[in-house]
């Protein structure tokens, strides 16, 4: 400090309060300047950010001890300060050294060697590093400025070093597990890791202790020699792909065959679960109540493991459900209600559905009971698909509860055309002619569809092929106002031509559809 200052500085008590007055104030802005100077620093690789991070201490360090000098300075030289002037002269050297080193460290390993050349640096030897130069550098500053022989210092009797070791021992043994950890990773900053009590994400790993963060955003902090005594598991795979099973148990009388269609299917269903590797299902034990299954799929961002696993779970009791694969559990029912009664009012409500479906107007109430016996209920979860356009089907559906949603493909994109609710139908053309789903129908909530089959109707049929001609008939009146309203839509104001009337039109395409279902019945 140079002796320039108090050629004008007060002298005593006067200069000692404006001094510190002058360092709470250079103190106040440092930290204000560094709070705006940080707002604006918004990347998170900002080299004005790694800077102004590693030089916030040593700067305060400096501010502090250059007011201290300057208060120290101001009283008269017979007041024997000489020490403690020497002493703050000493950790204001030590505060500018340690700010050149910190934004050389901040310029050389944070930025150019970790964000530049992406070389991953652990940050235990970074500060290992520079603790040994520091203390070096302090060592040396004592030994040039105060004149002290540091000789005793590096050789402790043998009892200091004996306690200090037994009082550090816990802390010793984190710093060398932690650079016994380092020096053969087991695991990466990001990896996913299993310490068999614990499971998360590897955020952070110093020479003390390593931090997670779990699956329900919690940091937990877990010693380093904890970490060398347990069996760790590294969850993160160099593929990046997580694998991921699921636990179902099926009854017994349930074909195997089945139950992995269904599993695949509900695996094919969520764009969340990878096609490859492609998901399996395993037949792994026959259990007390059920045969055990496990399905093994593959995932890429194991951070939403749990959300995937629920999706998979609701989509694999939707389609079990439909497929009726029970999922027996060690439970006793008590059913006081006699089943013919609620049979009847079963096919009481099947039969309610089905009178509202105009093309089986004709058919006879024996038929129609015999279809309300033989229909089945389907239930599919919001967002998943009941047929899809272009592709066979052979099913015909009425919706019992909830909505469905019409999409037509238009290049590349499903556009919404209708919303049908409980009552209305679709999938008549596919189940009377088996031609191609003309549109994909998705459950637009958790909904409940009535499915008559080919296979439903086929007896029926040839059993009474006469139904065939009324059923034909009103497909056809349906299918014709259909495409009159189509056709409306899309051209009102087309004039008529020489095409044939609608009696005509009717009758033609009513021909049509009576030869197709005598064909694809086998009539």
């Amino acid at each position: 400090m140079g002796d320039w200052i108090f050629e004008w500085w007060p002298d005593g008590r006067t200069g000692t309060y404006v001094a510190l007055l002058l360092t709470a104030v250079s103190l106040w802005v440092w930290h204000r300047l560094m709070k705006r100077m940080q707002r604006h620093a918004v990347e998170e690789f900002s080299v004005t950010r790694l800077l102004l991070q590693a030089a916030n201490i040593p700067a305060i360090m400096v501010i502090t001890a250059s007011g201290l000098r300057v208060a120290l300075g101001s009283w008269p030289e017979n007041m024997a300060l000489g020490p403690w002037i020497k002493l703050v002269d000493l950790i204001s050297l030590f505060g500018l050294l340690l700010l050149l080193g910190e934004l050389l460290f901040a310029l050389g390993v944070d930025y150019w060697l970790k964000h530049r050349h992406g070389t991953e640096i652990p940050s235990i030897f970074n500060q290992l590093v520079k603790s040994i130069l520091y203390l070096i550098v302090g060592l040396s500053l004592v030994s040039t400025t105060w004149r002290v022989d540091i000789t005793p210092l590096l050789t402790t009797s043998a009892v200091f070093t004996m306690v200090i070791g037994l009082a550090l021992q816990d802390v010793l043994g984190s710093l060398f597990a932690g650079l016994a950890v380092h020096i053969s990773p087991p695991f990466r900053i990001g990896d996913w890791i299993n310490t068999g009590t614990q499971r998360g994400k590897v955020v952070e790993s110093n020479w003390r202790a390593i931090t997670l963060r779990t699956l329900d955003n919690q940091y937990i902090t877990i010693p380093n020699n904890d970490v060398a005594k347990k069996e760790l598991v590294n969850l993160t795979p160099p593929s990046g792909r997580y694998g991921q099973n699921l636990i179902v148990g099926i009854d017994y009388d349930i074909s195997p065959t089945l139950v992995e269609e269904v599993l695949l299917r509900a695996c094919a269903g969520l764009e969340k679960v990878l096609r490859r590797p492609t998901p399996k299902v395993f037949l792994e034990a026959f259990d007390d109540f059920s045969m055990r299954y496990r399905v093994r799929y593959w995932i890429d961002d194991y951070a939403h493991a749990g959300d995937i696993a629920s999706e998979l779970n609701t989509r694999v009791w939707f389609g079990l459900r439909r497929h009726h694969c029970h999922i027996p559990c060690p439970v006793r029912e008590i059913i006081q209600r006699p089943p013919q009664q609620g049979q009847r009012e079963i096919i009481r409500a099947r039969l309610r559905l089905l009178d509202r479906v105009d093309f089986l107007a004709g058919v006879n109430r024996e038929a129609r009971v015999y279809l309300a016996k033989h229909a089945e209920v389907k239930e599919f979860e919001k967002g998943e698909k009941v047929c899809v356009q272009g592709t066979p089907g052979d099913e015909f559906y009425i919706v019992v509860s909830g909505e469905v949603g019409v999409f037509l493909r238009d290049q590349s994109t499903d556009h919404q055309i209708a919303v049908l609710g409980a009552g209305e139908f679709f999938g008549e053309m596919s189940l009377l002619t088996g031609e191609p789903r003309s549109a994909t129908i998705r459950a637009l909530r958790d909904t409940s569809l009535l499915s008559v089959s080919k296979a439903m109707l086929q007896p029926l049929l040839v059993a009474h092929q006469e139904l065939a001609e009324p059923i034909s008939q009103a497909l056809a009146s349906r299918r014709q106002a259909i495409d009159a309203k189509q056709k409306e839509a899309a051209d009102a104001a087309s004039e008529p031509g020489s095409s044939p009337t609608a009696d005509e039109g009717a009758a033609v395409r009513q021909s049509r559809l009576l030869s197709a279902i005598r064909s694809f019945f086998g009539l």
